[in-house]
């Protein structure tokens, strides 16, 4: 799981972990905050992303549970799953700090 926002978008370190993960065929499963540069979005080409916009967490997080669900649905990678889960908790911990 990668959150993309305005503050991370050009870190090296953000695009070569998502780099790695595509060379390993790896699940990536990015949250986007809107407004990103369309530079930004090229390395996530192939892969869908779910718009996260932290003025709305609520809607952002039910975008997340659907995207996950159908997952789990199409794919069966419960290890992947749990591991989501546990980012989505962390980000709704985080988001209700503000």
């Amino acid at each position: 799981m990668v959150l993309l926002t305005k503050n991370s978008q050009f870190s090296p370190y953000v695009q070569q972990e998502i780099g790695m993960a595509k060379a390993k065929n790896k699940l990536i499963i990015p949250l986007v905050e809107p407004g990103l540069s369309a530079t930004c979005l090229a390395m996530l080409q192939g892969t869908e992303y779910i718009s996260f916009d932290r003025s709305k967490p609520q809607d952002s997080l039910s975008r997340l549970l659907a995207y996950l669900n159908r997952l789990k649905e199409s794919r069966e990678q419960d290890n992947a799953i749990l591991f989501a889960f546990g980012a989505l908790l962390t980000i709704a911990i985080l988001t209700s700090k503000k």
